[in-house]
């Protein structure tokens, strides 16, 4: 019976049934381990990338708490405080310096000759005026640079202009656009105007025919010549210069325009009883700094820039200004 039993047994296991059931078996416990493996590399892997993140938010969260430190121990009161002087610094240098409305002595005259600062009584009201009267004394037209110019043009004090032309006196010139103005960005120290130069002979802004209307002033001699529109001049080099601006002012004695404008410096160029007038009035529109050399006495009389860029030389120093770098001015030469 032992025999028999002993027999089966050894067929059972040479038989292709137990060579069967091992292989499954052994692929059984194969892919177990596999599987096995498999999910232990995947559970290391989310590990590693849950560490890796853990670290980044750490350093994240150290530079935001030395940030905040940063801004704890940051003084804003102070911060502000020389934000203010430098803002303060700005407006000081943009500024033009303004006589002393109390310290002006009136007088609707003006001066036979030389730099005055004086108050005006007019129909308008009262304007302190710095003017310089200059008989016998000639204009020069100056740009700083002998072409068309589209941005970043070359501008000069108006104490190097009239250093250049070893002049006596001088004022600022045209409109134009400054560097401190955003609106100028792309444009700056621009101006439209015609201008020729009195020295150099050099026409600048000639194409421009969007301005070809707007009064200008030209220098022959010791006189000058006043045009409503810049068309009926043309552009003469032969002349001491011509500088186009707006409006016109005076025209024969009467006042020229009724435009307001609001309230500011007003810079004008004019001619008295034959003798060059340069100047700047204060706290005035157009119609007002026309009323007020109507009532000094003089003749024709075109604007000029203002504002920031008043400037006026008279004695070896600046009676207003300096005020900005300016494109283009005018000087008084004997």
């Amino acid at each position: 019976m032992g025999k028999k039993i002993r027999l089966i047994f050894y067929k059972f296991y040479t038989s292709f049934a137990w060579r069967i059931l091992i292989a499954s078996y052994l692929i059984a416990i194969m892919g177990g381990l596999s599987w096995f493996t498999y999910d232990q590399y995947i559970a290391q892997r989310v590990v590693i990338a849950e560490v890796n993140d853990s670290q980044s938010r750490v350093i994240e969260l150290t530079s935001l708490a030395q940030e905040y430190e940063t801004l704890k121990n940051d003084d804003q009161v102070v911060k502000n405080t020389e934000l203010s002087k430098e803002i303060d610094k700005i407006i000081v240098a943009s500024t033009p310096k303004v006589p002393n409305v109390a310290n002006a002595p009136a007088s609707n005259i003006a001066p036979a000759s030389g730099y005055r600062r004086q108050k005006v009584s007019t129909s308008r009201g009262e304007f302190v005026v710095s003017m310089v009267v200059a008989p016998g004394a000639r204009a020069v037209i100056e740009t700083a640079g002998d072409s068309d110019c589209s941005d970043n043009c070359p501008t000069k004090s108006l104490a190097e202009y009239v250093a250049a032309n070893s002049g006596f006196a001088g004022i600022n010139g045209s409109y134009f656009c400054p560097p401190d103005y955003p609106q100028c960005q792309g444009k700056i120290n621009t101006f439209d105007t015609l201008a020729v130069n009195g020295r150099s002979k050099a026409v600048l802004n000639r194409a421009n025919n969007v301005y070809s209307t707007v009064p200008l002033v030209a220098s022959y001699g010791t006189n000058l010549s006043f045009y409503d529109q810049t068309v009926q001049w043309g552009a003469d080099t032969s002349s001491g210069g011509g500088l186009a601006n707006y409006p016109r002012l005076l025209r024969d004695g009467s006042v020229a325009t009724t435009q307001e404008n609001g309230k500011g410096t007003r810079g004008f160029i004019g001619m008295k009883d034959g003798a060059i007038v340069i100047g700047h009035i204060y706290g005035a529109s157009f119609a007002d700094a026309g009323e007020t050399l109507k009532t000094l006495g003089l003749q024709n009389a075109l604007n000029l820039d203002g504002g920031g860029s008043s400037a006026l030389w008279a004695d070896g120093g600046y009676k207003v200004g300096p005020g900005r770098g300016l494109p283009n001015a005018i000087v008084l030469v004997k």
